[in-house]
């Protein structure tokens, strides 16, 4: 039954925002797992990812980052191609107080935290991949009504239909003020926003520009560590549907490409041991699969700090590690591996997944099994497989993992 209230809602006040706040909160919550650089590769190529074409085998995907620096501005943009580009109507507010259908992209991409249905098989659903770009901003100016706003995104998008849009987002001391222009108006506007370094797109898909950068975004992407950091999150992809993901710096093109640990060994050697687990139920949750776990140990050196650990996959993306316990430092450094999951499965973690995508929150009942299954699996690998010795697990942790289970 519902309640009834004696309020009118036109005589209310909306609530306040102290947007910079606001803002520096999400980019501090991307900083307490990685960084700001790690962040924007990651949310960009997941948008974009999500709005390929062809769901199969990705056929004629592709996203391209690159710096523009000239005439004392500095760019960093990123573009896709083999997507649907952000299709859909700029909305009204009262359009917006309902969850908006997939068609509804660029509303979607304006607005925040409209849910997507498990059917579009996503891995974005949060929202927050657009602020952690403005956040990747270090614009600051006046408006020509003399309002102070800072950090600045610009985004444009060309769809099947020919339809050509140009958007802006920035902040002001309690807004977020986002605008769209279509046709020649988005043309022109773009390329007064950019001092005419960026031209209008020409192929269907969206880009997304940031403006004045920062500098850790700048030197990451300088130094190739931007190009790791995509090899290391999006290797399933790369390795599984050759995908092309490049980052351009004047002349120079680094194409990300599959680090040499995920060609993963297929049995043991001097070197490598490996132990794999395919198509298994979850135990504890039967209606749930595993659709496939390997644990991999270089006998010969310890793997980068990204590396160790088991990945836990969702969609082609890297979500997080598993660190390995209770076996010495040497040996914990140079054990790598993977495991991912059946459409339920992944379904399923995704209601549990952190809003920054770096994250499952392991006391919910199927993260928690995941995380037993992985390191039940890893004991087996350590007492069965020779040459790598476990050590005694603390007394007071088994309980604690004993209670978490009743």
């Amino acid at each position: 039954m519902e309640n009834l209230l004696n309020i009118n809602l036109s005589e209310t006040r909306s609530t306040v925002i102290n947007w910079p706040n606001e803002l520096r909160q999400i980019v501090d919550g991307y900083r307490s797992y990685r960084s700001v650089s790690h962040g924007v590769q990651k949310d960009a190529v997941q948008n974009s990812w999500d709005a390929r074409i062809d769901k199969l085998s990705a056929k004629n995907w592709r996203l391209e980052f690159e710096i523009i620096e000239s005439k004392g501005v500095t760019l960093f943009l990123f573009v896709d191609q083999g997507t649907t580009g952000l299709t859909g109507r700029v909305l009204s507010a009262e359009e917006l107080e309902v969850d908006l259908p997939i068609e509804e992209r660029w509303g979607r991409f304006e607005n925040v935290a409209f849910t997507k249905e498990p059917s579009e098989k996503a891995l974005g659903a949060r929202g927050r991949g657009k602020f952690i770009f403005l956040g990747a901003s270090k614009y600051r100016g006046r408006t020509n009504d003399d309002k102070v706003i800072q950090n600045l995104i610009l985004y444009d998008t060309l769809r099947k239909d020919g339809t050509y849009r140009f958007g802006f987002r920035t902040i002001t001391t309690t807004e977020s003020p986002i605008h769209a222009f279509e046709a020649n108006d988005a043309r022109e506007r773009l390329k007064a926003f950019t001092k005419g370094l960026v031209r209008p797109l020409e192929n269907v898909g969206t880009r997304v520009i940031i403006v004045d950068p920062i500098d850790e975004l700048i030197s990451d992407v300088r130094s190739g560590r931007f190009s790791n950091f995509i090899e290391e999150t999006w290797w399933q992809i790369i390795k599984s549907q050759n995908c092309s993901i490049q980052v351009k710096i004047g002349n120079k093109i680094q194409q990300a490409g599959l680090l040499p640990y995920y060609d993963f060994p297929t049995k043991d050697t001097k070197r490598f041991k490996i132990w794999k687990k395919d198509n298994v139920k979850l135990p504890g949750a039967p209606t749930y699969k595993v659709k496939n776990l390997l644990i991999a140990y270089d006998a010969d050196r310890e793997v980068s700090e990204e590396i160790q650990g088991i990945a836990l996959q969702r969609g082609g993306m890297k979500v997080c590690s598993l660190p390995t316990r209770y076996v010495e430092k040497s040996i914990a450094n140079s054990i790598y591996g993977y495991i991912d999951f059946d459409e339920a499965l992944e379904e399923k973690l995704r209601e549990d997944e952190g809003p920054e995508h770096y994250s499952f929150d392991f006391k919910k009942v199927i993260p928690r099994l995941v995380k037993q299954f992985v390191e039940e699996e890893s004991d087996k690998f350590f007492r069965e497989k020779p040459g790598i010795s476990i050590g005694m697990k603390p007394q007071t942790l088994e309980k604690s993992r004993s209670a978490e289970v009743k």
